[in-house]
């Protein structure tokens, strides 16, 4: 598994791609997006690290540098062609949220995971299945939590998660009309 940032720098001959690569000792690896280059003589940039908290760092650290440098983070790639598409439009924000996301929840606390997840609530993100995925493992750990401190005062009580959205429901009669109700944990 590996999360990839690519960027883009006008006129468009020295788009990168930027991985954070996660199969057994975490590296990163820097490819110029360059067709006449065979693989492997693409890399300018190859990290090795023995911890997952130092690797993200550094990739965070790499990615800031070339914004730094002019590059701007962009979601249009072609995988095949190792080049991005003509005009690429900048990546939006919340999926540049997802990408921290992704980083948070390589080490860092769930609290930290909270905010974030709180933060991409009423964005496009709250769809995307990271999310759905990591608001789920936090309304577990919040559950655990209450009921090993003894806080949860009855069966019914829902705990308060602020990254999780109410559910949408259509009851019968409505038309189609979604109305909002209270998110409820059932297992």
């Amino acid at each position: 598994m590996y999360l990839a940032k690519f960027f883009h720098r006008p006129p468009g001959d020295d788009d990168r791609e930027l991985l954070l690569v996660l199969d057994g000792d975490p590296i990163i690896l820097g490819i110029l997006m360059r067709e006449d280059l065979e693989p492997g003589e693409d890399q300018y940039l190859r990290d090795e690290f023995s911890d997952m908290e130092t690797a993200v760092a550094a990739f965070r650290r790499h990615a800031a540098e070339l914004v730094a440098s002019g590059y701007i983070e962009t979601t249009h790639t072609d995988y095949t062609l190792r080049n991005l598409l003509p005009d690429p439009e900048p990546k939006p924000d919340w999926q540049k949220g997802l990408d921290e996301l992704m980083l948070a929840a390589l080490g860092e606390s769930l609290e930290a995971q909270a905010k974030l997840l709180a933060a991409l609530r009423d964005t496009p993100a709250a769809d995307e299945p990271l999310y759905l995925l990591l608001a789920a493992i936090t309304v577990i750990s919040t559950i655990r939590t209450m009921k090993g401190s003894s806080s949860l005062p009855n069966a019914d009580a829902t705990p308060s998660c602020p990254a999780v959205r109410p559910r949408r429901r259509i009851t019968p009669g409505q038309s189609g009309k979604a109305t909002s109700r209270p998110a409820r944990w059932k297992y």
